[in-house]
């Protein structure tokens, strides 16, 4: 799982800036709930969106 999240964070920044990566993590976050592997993923998804802020900050 850690594995196909790695991969969808990759296919998400490749998509484009880092706004529309972060449209496509949530998009892809939402269907992760659906499918019922809640916890890990919010986890996981906040602290790549944590990221994301953050380097958007670095970057100005």
């Amino acid at each position: 799982m850690a594995s196909s999240l790695s991969t969808l964070g990759d296919f998400a920044m490749r998509r484009g800036n880092l706004g529309q990566a972060s449209d496509n993590f949530r998009q892809a976050l939402a269907l992760f709930q659906q499918m019922g592997m809640r916890t890990q993923v919010v986890q996981t998804g906040a602290s790549l969106l944590r990221m994301e802020r953050e380097l958007a900050r670095q970057r100005g």
